[in-house]
């Protein structure tokens, strides 16, 4: 019969080797990761040419100070409606279709442009004359609509500016 065991030998790695393991795992994921880790590395180098990591180093290095900086600029009265403002504005430009805005960012370029043209004299005679124009009358239209629906808001909101 075998004899019975008394003492496990438990086998305690060195300071050494956990080190050189711990090397291996390293070397493994950088050896796994290169295209990732030299992307990040080129853009640490742009953000060192440019200056931008000294910056948010100084930020670092002086937190508590920007930190209650920042809480007394935000603490302003008037800062909570800039902020609120803010977001609507940000929620504003989300819902616009991008169609509609490039349509209309077009057609104000194109009407700066027109007014540049214009010699700046312009008779009650030609004002009713261009009203016959389809390019007046398509602005006169599109107007119209806008005061329309911006209307129809206010009414509906019961909000109003007066």
């Amino acid at each position: 019969m075998a004899k019975p065991i008394h003492h496990i030998e438990k086998r305690v790695p060195t300071k050494a080797e956990e080190q050189a393991e711990a090397i291996g795992e390293i070397m493994s994921l950088i050896a796994n990761n290169r295209e990732a880790i030299t992307t990040s590395l080129e853009i640490l180098q742009e953000l060192h040419s440019t200056g931008v990591l000294d910056a948010v180093k100084g930020l670092l290095k002086t937190r508590e100070k920007v930190g209650v900086l920042a809480m007394g600029q935000l603490n302003q009265p008037n800062m909570h409606n800039t902020i609120k403002n803010a977001i609507n504005m940000v929620k504003l430009v989300g819902e616009m279709d991008p169609e509609k805005v490039n349509t209309l960012m077009s057609a104000v370029m194109s009407g700066l442009d027109q007014m540049g043209e214009q010699d700046g004299k312009v008779s009650k005679w030609r004002l009713i004359k261009s009203m016959n124009d389809p390019d007046v009358l398509a602005s006169i239209a599109t107007m119209t609509g806008f005061l329309q629906g911006m209307g129809k808001e206010f009414n509906t909101n019961q909000k109003s500016f007066h």
